[in-house]
């Protein structure tokens, strides 16, 4: 239940105790809104008329700190309705096998990242800092990354030559033992997160469905679009404080007999 939700029930049953006859009809003349527009909102669905709630808060005297956050959510749930999927312009060209498997390590396009929150600064301490790791490690990375003509350094600054380019990928239907580790790596980062980070800094989720198995090409697509859209939609912002990781799973949860069977006997000492 949203918080606006929860707090407009919360003062129609204080009114009701000190006045029984008073109805969700007298609730919403006193908001200035109609039955049936309080009664969505009350019932959790989606409203974005922020003057309306904002004149509403007023009325009931909602406390300044109950106040910030239901205004917080509602401009939320207005940005997320409003998303919409983007097309990406810009036309990627994929990088090379031999390239790949020389930045395979996630920290490298952590890096890469890094470089945007820094203004291209060449600062060792700060990506040491953010990616805890030695300055050693960091120095061979950015090694990497000027080896494979990623990144190149020009009086004390890392100046990003990854535009245009898939940094992450190899082709649709194709991988190799480089891009495997790379992907195991970046779910060991993801269950860490699932761990240690809070709620309001992640998004873990899942889903089961059964489908037909000519429409997983066409699936795979679609996630590659979503992650190119999503990805558009984040990065449109003047100041970048943070450097994120989207990693989506989607892979059969029923096979075949034989795969099954092996399976299960390798699984078996862990139940």
């Amino acid at each position: 239940m949203t918080l606006i939700a929860t707090w407009l029930k919360t003062e129609l049953e204080k009114k009701q105790k000190k006045n029984p006859l008073f109805s969700m009809r007298s609730f919403a003349r006193l908001l200035n809104l109609s039955p049936s527009v309080l009664s969505k909102i009350m019932n959790g669905q989606t409203f974005f008329d922020l003057k309306k709630i904002k004149h509403a808060l007023v009325l009931l005297e909602t406390p300044e700190s109950t106040k910030k956050k239901i205004i917080e959510e509602v401009s939320l749930s207005k940005k997320i309705n409003q998303f919409k999927m983007r097309k990406v312009k810009q036309k990627f060209s994929l990088l090379n096998h031999r390239v790949f498997e020389i930045i395979a390590n996630p920290n490298h396009y952590a890096l890469l990242e890094l470089i945007k929150l820094n203004e291209g600064k060449f600062d060792l301490d700060f990506f040491a800092l953010k990616l805890s790791l030695s300055k050693e490690k960091i120095e061979l990375l950015i090694e990497n990354l000027q080896a494979v003509k990623l990144i190149k350094i020009k009086d004390d600054r890392i100046v990003d030559l990854t535009q245009g380019f898939s940094t992450h990928e190899i082709g649709p239907q194709e991988t190799n033992r480089a891009n495997k580790l790379f992907q195991q790596q970046i779910i060991q980062k993801s269950i860490l997160s699932l761990e240690y980070d809070d709620i309001c800094e992640r998004s873990h989720s899942s889903i089961v469905f059964a489908t037909h198995s000519s429409k997983i090409l066409e699936a795979t697509e679609i996630i590659k679009k979503f992650r190119q859209s999503l990805c558009a939609h984040l990065e449109d912002h003047p100041i970048k404080d943070s450097v994120y990781a989207l990693q989506i799973g989607f892979f059969p949860m029923v096979k075949g007999e034989a795969q099954a069977r092996i399976d299960t006997e390798s699984l078996t000492s862990n139940y």
